[in-house]
């Protein structure tokens, strides 16, 4: 039981795109690593907190708003993974803020 608890507090983590503060919504910072190829001139992303999130542009500003949408789209699928996985389980949430 443990076990599934801990994996589901690292589904939240994965997912937690926006977190309430005093009734505030503050966006999430992630990390992107990004290199740009000096033949083709286009530049590519990948998000160093969220596992699969990685996208290209031909221009930086085209890139980060590509990488927006690839984290967006990752956190949703792990969301939609952990409903899945604790179905008909009671199970419950937790913010957990890192100072």
């Amino acid at each position: 039981m443990y076990e599934k608890l801990f994996e589901l507090v690292i589904y939240l983590t994965k997912f937690s795109y926006f977190y309430s503060h005093k009734h505030q919504k503050r966006a999430m910072e992630y990390t992107v690593i990004i290199h740009k190829d000096e033949e083709s001139g286009w530049y590519t992303g990948k998000c160093v907190q969220v596992p699969g999130a990685m996208s290209q542009g031909k221009t930086l500003d085209e890139l980060i708003e590509n990488m927006k949408d690839a984290i967006s789209l990752m956190l949703d699928c792990y969301k939609e993974e952990a409903r899945e996985a604790y179905a008909g389980e009671k199970i419950f949430y937790r913010k957990v803020a890192l100072a």
